[in-house]
């Protein structure tokens, strides 16, 4: 680090000599008031101790600010006391004395002079506060944390990553993680804030020093045991987990910081696509016929208010088709997004800045509970930028379910539906994914499918991706452009197909939708500068946010009443990780993220799905802490994983509560199907040579052979100690033409409002189970036609081959296969002439 005093630093040394020199007049104030018999002895003796203290205490900060500016806590805090006791004198009227003459000079008059000293403390404090913090911001170069927070951090991180082999300095860690955190905008980053003071401090009440202050044995003592110790009873336990949740998001960030950084890849085994010997340097030249959105920023919009036909807010898998459809039922269009607008080709394999920049909360969008995390999306093209584009067709059964008259009672027209399934599997160009992409732990999840008498159960995952690479980056963004997703596709050709009809207005928050009688007028937004935009709807406005947010939407506007929000639900996911102790010839990362699924015998209530990320992100689900998780990291290249996926009951809701806008609460029974799938991806694990088995678990719990998965019937009993999470939530906004069911009726239409609608992943009625993509893209083409009228006739059949002629022109490109027609009800293709029934 240099040793160069920052401006910042100079700055705050020259705010102590001021203070030195005015506690330098005091002292000499206080000597003349005593010699001169015009101060008592008690009040001289006891100001100039008071005074010489706060003195000694400037020089040596100021002699070493950068050693001791740490000093200036206590200079600031005796002002603070200073305050309070001239606050609690002028309350109880205690300055009743004679005024004081100095020297014949001036004359102190006692209310007056402890008014000004009172006030002098007052601006002293939140001044002498600011540089300090300032201060130590600029030494570390932090742009978000504060110095207690860095330090903190820092502290933490000497523990969790073992000494001997740290590819990073703990200061280097702390100063990644301040990077990611500043690097996007999120209400939610107030929970991190709040965890790492919660950890700065209770040691405090506990030791008697602060965090980092505590020596390195001391502290990991310390944290492992809060951190794996359960209470003996029901407060002690409840007092552990709030513990346990605090540390261990404060570990993960840890983590990702360590592990995203390219320091440290050589270490766990990783190789970045641009450094595997398949790659191919020519995929560095962008194409200029690539296809693009165009898509405005606040420096764009130079009104207060826009004018469209039709207002969408969102721009992922629901809101890019309802904007092509509208604008080809010869509408004008504005879609809204909350995130930024980032072209593909700027995508890059810096894991915590593609967090930051594409996902939600900058992918830490936690429940109430802190102990469920929600991945989405948060950019132009939604989510389906940064999923794995995984397009299974909505379960028959699901549908049926949705559609029983006494029961959920949607009133879907399943036959049209279905059509608009088969369009979109058509349009998007959704096939199976080709053979030499897979990872060698895929293969390895097939084995063990085989293995264990599920052959004709597993199949490859059906994608809109074109001649993928095997980059392994489809949840930060395909920079190639072969995972077709909203940002790829359906935006920039509506933009193409629709002249000027299309305008999509990046880092624009809807607010509130405003209404006047039963219709709703605009959509009120905060750009992300700070001012204020109203968007005038002449036709429609449709809210596509997603569950959480389009219900959190409709909360703030005042619509649908106390049935918003209610009933979410998620496909809820816990990852399986095993070691195959032998180096794979290619490692885990090494091709296409999500490849395989295994589907149970119908009615087992769950899918297994291959999974693998980058070491920043699968770091977060990397069972262990401290020593087994830095061990396990270490054997990264040697691990395969795949996630069990529930569709969970209806227990979530969204609504704004202290501790944050939407809770979840995991159904016994979901936990129970999701533990009996843990066990079936366990045993075939086992069968295919995995040397160990860990399930995502607080307390690490590593299986050795097949007969140790019977202990996972433990955590039925233990649900915190399960590290469950989701990609998928759906529900708040259900679809039902009965209003005391649905917040939106059978044409999408918001009960109660003329030209108001919502359709996304919030209005089903209840968890899909599979990957609701396919699912959400169709819902949308359908609604389409009942919100804005027929299309143009064959309107369907000319977007597919205009999509088709634009393929031609993709790098690498030349069309795919076209996948057979789905069979109303089925039509999953399967792999080796697998023809399972159904998903469940």
């Amino acid at each position: 680090m240099n040793d160069a005093l920052t401006p910042q630093e100079r700055l705050l040394r020259v705010a102590l000599i001021l203070l030195a020199l005015m506690d330098v007049v005091y002292i000499a104030v206080y000597l003349a008031l005593g010699l001169d018999g015009k101060a008592t002895f008690p009040f001289v003796a006891n100001s100039v101790t008071k005074d010489v203290f706060f003195l000694a205490l400037s020089l040596i900060a100021i002699a070493n600010i950068r050693r001791f500016a740490w000093l200036t806590l206590l200079v600031i805090l005796g002002h603070v006391l200073l305050v309070l006791t001239l606050s609690l004198m002028l309350l109880t009227r205690n300055t009743d004395m004679a005024p004081v003459d100095l020297w014949g000079v001036v004359t102190l008059q006692p209310k007056p002079f402890a008014r000004s000293w009172l006030a002098s403390n007052v601006i002293i404090v939140p001044l002498l506060s600011l540089l300090y913090l300032n201060a130590q911001r600029a030494r570390h170069h932090l742009k978000y944390l504060t110095s207690f927070e860095w330090g903190t951090v820092k502290a933490l991180a000497e523990v969790l990553i073992k000494s001997d082999d740290r590819k990073m300095t703990p200061e280097e860690i702390a100063e990644k993680v301040d990077a990611y955190l500043y690097r996007f905008k999120a209400k939610g980053k107030s929970k991190v804030r709040v965890a790492l003071w919660i950890l700065t401090v209770y040691p405090i009440l506990t030791r008697g020093v602060p965090f980092g202050a505590m020596e390195p044995d001391a502290r990991l003592a310390f944290v492992k045991k809060r951190f794996m110790t359960e209470g003996a009873w029901v407060i002690g336990r409840a007092y552990r987990r709030f513990l346990q949740v605090i540390i261990g998001a404060a570990a993960q960030l840890v983590y990702l910081a360590y592990y995203g950084d390219k320091r440290t890849f050589e270490s766990v085994g990783y190789r970045p696509f641009t450094q595997r010997p398949e790659y191919d340097p020519n995929l560095d030249v962008d194409d200029p016929n690539r296809l693009r959105v165009s898509a405005d920023k606040p420096a764009d919009i130079h009104s207060d208010t826009i004018h469209a036909d039709v207002v969408i807010v969102g721009s992922g898998a629901a809101g890019a088709i309802l904007a092509f459809e509208m604008a080809a039922r010869g509408n004008s269009v504005v879609v809204l997004e909350r995130g930024q607008h980032i072209d593909p080709f700027e995508f890059n394999e810096n894991e915590l800045e593609m967090l930051s920049d594409l996902y939600s909360d900058g992918a830490i969008q936690l429940a109430r509970d802190l102990r469920f995390a929600v991945l989405q999306g948060m950019c132009v093209g939604g989510s389906t930028v940064v999923n794995n584009a995984v397009s299974f067709n909505p379960p028959p059964d699901v549908l049926h379910r949705w559609n029983e008259p006494d029961g959920l009672n949607a009133a879907l027209d399943l036959p049209k539906l279905n059509a608009s399934v088969n369009h979109i599997r058509r349009w998007l160009f959704i096939n199976s994914q080709a053979g030499g992409i897979f990872t060698d732990a895929a293969l390895k999840f097939r084995e063990g499918a085989d293995a264990v008498g599920l052959q004709d159960r597993v199949a490859v995952v059906e994608a809109n991706i074109v001649e993928c690479l095997g980059c392994g980056y489809c949840n930060i963004g395909c920079k190639w452009g072969r995972k077709l997703s909203m940002l790829d596709t359906v935006l920039p050709w509506a933009q193409k197909h629709f002249p000027d009809k299309v305008r999509v207005v990046s880092e624009c928050e809807a607010r509130r939708i405003e209404i006047v009688g039963d219709t709703a007028k605009a959509v009120r937004c905060r750009l992300s500068d700070g001012r204020k935009l109203r968007v005038q709807a002449n036709e429609r406005v449709i809210v596509s946010a997603g569950a959480i947010a389009s219900s959190r939407l409709l909360q703030k506007s005042g619509i649908g009443g106390s049935i918003v929000g209610k009933h979410l639900c998620f496909n809820m996911a816990t990852p399986m990780t095993a070691d195959f102790g032998g180096q794979p010839t290619r490692g885990p990362f090494a091709g296409l993220q999500m490849s395989h699924y295994v589907r149970p015998p119908q009615g087992a209530g769950y899918v297994l799905e291959t999974w693998f990320n980058p070491p920043g992100m699968q770091s977060l689900f990397m069972p262990g802490w401290f020593e087994d998780h830095f061990h396990n990291m270490s054997r990264y290249s040697r691990m395969a994983s795949a996630g069990v996926v529930v569709g969970s009951r209806r227990t979530g809701d969204v609504g704004f509560k202290l501790r944050g806008p939407f809770g979840f609460k995991v159904n016994r029974d979901d936990l129970e199907t999701m533990i009996e799938g843990m066990k079936l991806l366990g045993r075939m694990y086992f069968e295919a040579g995995a040397e160990r088995v860990m399930p995502a678990t607080f307390r690490y719990q590593p299986f050795t052979n097949a007969d140790q998965l019977a202990d996972l019937d433990g955590y039925l009993d233990d649900r915190p100690g399960l590290s469950i999470y989701s990609a998928h939530p759906q529900g708040g906004n259900p679809i039902s033409p009965n209003p005391t069911k649905g917040v939106v009726d059978e044409d999408f239409r918001v009960h109660g409002y003329e030209n108001l609608h919502v359709c996304d992943a919030s209005v089903f009625p209840s968890s899909v189970t599979v990957n609701p993509q396919l699912t959400v893209m169709a819902l949308a083409h359908y609604g389409a036609g009942r919100m804005g009228g027929p299309g143009p006739n064959n309107g369907d059949q000319q977007a597919e081959d205009w999509a088709d002629q634009w393929l031609t022109g993709v790098p690498g490109g030349g069309q795919p296969p076209v996948p057979p027609p789905v069979q109303p009800g089925n039509g999953q293709p399967a792999e080796s002439g697998a023809v399972p029934e159904t998903v469940p």
